[in-house]
């Protein structure tokens, strides 16, 4: 079963990308299994999906799954 990274969060943009962005890289260890529920997101901005590409690219490189739910009209606002 995957792990939720970031649940807490109503979105995520240039005022919060700076603080979000190093809670993703410690929360993602080696051969971990995680996920990204933005589907209920409020708010996401250009620097937001920045730092969840970020976010997946840190865990291809550290061997972890990391699963990302996009809403269905997409989330950059």
């Amino acid at each position: 079963m995957s792990s939720e990274l970031i649940g807490d969060l109503s979105g995520v943009d240039l005022a919060r990308a700076d603080e979000i962005a190093p809670r993703l890289s410690v929360g993602i260890a080696a051969g971990g299994d995680y996920h990204i529920d933005t589907s209920d997101w409020t708010h996401c901005d250009l620097t937001g999906i920045a730092t969840l590409l970020s976010a997946l690219s840190t865990a291809r490189q550290r061997g972890a799954v990391l699963a990302v739910t996009m809403p269905s009209g997409g989330l950059v606002s």
